[in-house]
This record gives structure tokens, sequence and C-alpha cells, in this order.
């Protein structure tokens, strides 16, 4: 019997600017630092050879600024088409 290689993340939150320090709900999620962590994540299940991997969602941050949110949602996308399989969204 072979085995299935399993990953499930969520909660990327890109967002395309430095948060302002004074707004809490948005520095306490560490924006700044979801392209590198989605560089991480991208390589680890790359080199583990993982089978599926499932997103639960919030792969930006709202600015509820449309135009800007498709093109973040579109900048982090682009980012995980590195992976090596099919990704549930």
């Amino acid at each position: 019997m072979s085995r299935c290689r399993l990953i499930v993340f969520s909660d990327i939150h890109y967002l395309d600017e430095r948060p302002d320090k004074l707004d809490f709900n948005l520095s306490r999620k560490l924006t700044q630092y979801s392209v590198e962590i989605i560089e991480k994540l991208i390589n680890i299940i790359n080199e583990k050879k993982v089978d599926v991997s499932i997103c639960l969602g919030d792969l930006i941050e709202d600015t509820f600024n449309h135009d800007k949110d498709i093109m973040n949602y579109t900048y982090i996308w682009n980012i995980l088409k590195k992976l090596t399989f099919h990704f549930i969204l």
C-alpha cells in the first residue's frame, strides 16, 4: 500500500505593502513576511514530494480596494504556481 503525503495550510495574508504599525489588526498577522513564508513552504512541499496540498484560505489581506486585492491575489497565486503538483484551493 502506498502512502499519500498531504499538507494543509492557511492564512498567508499577503499584502503588497508593510502595514501601519499603528494598525494592530494588520501588524499582528506578519503580512510583511508572507512571501518569505510561502517560498519556504513551497520548497518544503516540493522537496518532500507532497501529493496533495489544501489551502484553507486567506491568501491575501483584504484592502477594501477591489483592484488592489485582485493584484495581490494574482501576485501570490503566481508564486504558488511553483508547486510541482495540483493545488486545491
